[in-house]
């Protein structure tokens, strides 16, 4: 296989392992909470990490400082997205879940603007943002707006657990010279760390009885969308360089549609269409400003 075959073919693989994450999650609420996917999930998810480092003879920061520039990565990367996205899919699709999460782009454009302050918005990366919003507020809507209990609580987890994902592109400097599996490692042990006792102390973990299904789901969701996921953005990164990765940013959302569509049987409005559409060209107009 040529260069560019294997690098596309690693782009399928990272845009179906991120892609299948919201519909896996959508089985593992059938019979499990919350705090309880997400630690199970990030549990999983160190254990190709581990491997990845025992292979690599990579060695785990031994700087308390290092840990602590880690921490946000955890906290806003690992803990807190896992958490909210659970959360929001008892209330919402996993199809409507992925074109929000597709907007993650949008905010991390936002953040940087606000935080690093490296250049000047460009007028192509404003239209990028405005339409990147404007899929946002229609992929909610005026119905969820009307109903501010379920559906409407959902949405909102969901698009801050975008939110937080962008947080931590912002903080993903703290990982620079650590390399993948030092960094990886380091930053799931210290989600592990904070999930493990939240869903012993708050759901007793040790009390739910999920359904095989719904087992089998969250596992694969930690060894697969996260754990495998992770390896495979770093190795395409570093084979390709971040234009070529931030393509998967216009796949994945459209892949977790897709299986949501035809593994869950969910309904596809037009609303979801549109928003869709707003924000994979308000991404791609983000991305074309920023590359030139």
């Amino acid at each position: 296989m040529s260069g560019s075959a294997r690098n596309f073919s690693l782009l399928g693989f990272l845009a179906l392992a991120w892609g299948s994450s919201n519909i896996l999650i959508k089985l593992a609420v059938a019979t499990m909470p919350p705090l309880t996917i997400a630690a199970l999930r990030i549990v999983c998810a160190l254990l190709p990490l581990l491997v990845l480092a025992r292979m690599t003879r990579a060695p785990l920061p031994r700087q308390l400082s290092t840990w602590r520039a880690l921490l946000p990565l955890s906290l806003f990367g690992y803990v807190l997205p896992p958490c909210l996205i659970a959360f929001g899919q008892q209330r919402i699709d996993a199809g409507v879940t992925s074109i929000a999460i597709g907007a993650v782009p949008i905010f991390t454009a936002l953040l940087t603007q606000l935080f690093v302050r490296t250049e000047r918005l460009s007028p192509l990366a404003v239209l990028g943002l405005l339409l990147g919003f404007a899929g946002i507020v229609v992929l909610v809507g005026p119905s969820a707006l009307h109903d501010l209990g379920r559906s409407f609580t959902g949405f909102a987890a969901v698009i801050a657990a975008a939110f937080s994902y962008a947080l931590t592109n912002v903080f993903a400097r703290a990982t620079r010279g650590l390399g993948l599996a030092a960094a990886g490692s380091a930053v799931l042990l210290g989600a592990s760390a904070i999930l493990a006792p939240a869903c012993l102390v708050f759901e007793r973990a040790w009390s739910i009885e999920p359904s095989t299904r719904s087992a089998l789901a969250t596992i694969a969701l930690g060894l697969i969308s996260t754990g495998t996921g992770l390896i495979l953005f770093f190795k395409l990164f570093e084979r390709t360089g971040p234009t070529f990765v931030s393509t998967a940013n216009y796949l994945t959302p459209a892949v977790g549609v897709a299986l949501a569509v035809s593994v869950l049987s969910e309904p596809l409005s037009w609303t979801a269409v549109l928003a869709l559409a707003c924000i994979l060209v308000g991404v791609g107009a983000v991305g074309l400003a920023r590359d030139r």
